[in-house]
């Protein structure tokens, strides 16, 4: 497990808000000295994103997403690690996966359309060979994501004693990173990240 998880309920937006306001209040004391800008950043929580059966999940406490090595689509390694000061969505996929095509194409579809307000990046997580990789996301028409293969599951699989970086809840599974590194959550199975609750969620990290 990557921390605790804070997740959501699904029943109702007045249900998260009633725990929003709970854990508020408990630490409103020990807020007390910040400035109202500051205050308001601290004790808002993000805005409702889901999808038709999973709303993103927040990770808690938000680890630093460490650099790791991954493969680009002509074999060769990279060090890999979030753009700083932009928002980053990390998508884990993979070639046998129905539900990922579609991800990827609404992926590839806001990247086109907003990549001036998040980095997206594609993880393949189940091919080591680039060309099987590229003739995938070609066949698919994807034109705009940054794909990366990780044929090792340094992401994905924990590493001696340390937790997974990014565990595979489901599949596919979007991860967001601050502008700072931080793993601040995840959302499961495809989402449309163009969506207006999509756009304010990305705004909200985007402006931390």
């Amino acid at each position: 497990m990557v921390g605790s998880i804070f997740m959501p309920s699904h029943q109702s937006r007045a249900t998260y808000s009633r725990r929003t306001l709970l854990r508020g209040m408990a630490r409103g004391a020990a807020l007390s000295f910040l400035s109202r800008s500051d205050l308001a950043k601290a004790t808002d929580d993000p805005p409702v994103f889901e999808n038709v059966r999973h709303q993103f999940t927040l990770l808690e406490p938000a680890r630093i997403l460490q650099p790791t090595k991954l493969v680009d689509l002509r074999g060769n390694e990279v060090d890999f690690h979030p753009e700083p000061g932009r928002v980053t969505l990390i998508n884990l996929w993979a070639t046998w996966c129905v539900a990922c095509r579609t991800d990827l194409s609404a992926l590839d579809n806001f990247s086109r359309q907003m990549g001036g307000q998040a980095t997206v990046v594609a993880v393949c997580v189940d091919l080591s060979d680039g060309a099987q990789v590229t003739e995938f996301v070609q066949d698919l028409g994807i034109r705009h994501l940054r794909v990366l293969i990780d044929p090792s599951a340094s992401l994905t699989q924990s590493r001696s004693s340390a937790d997974a970086l990014l565990p595979l809840y489901g599949m596919p599974i979007t991860y967001l990173i601050t502008p700072k590194g931080r793993i601040a959550g995840f959302i499961e199975g495809p989402s449309d990240w163009l969506s207006p609750e999509g756009h304010a969620l990305i705004n909200y990290y985007a402006s931390l």
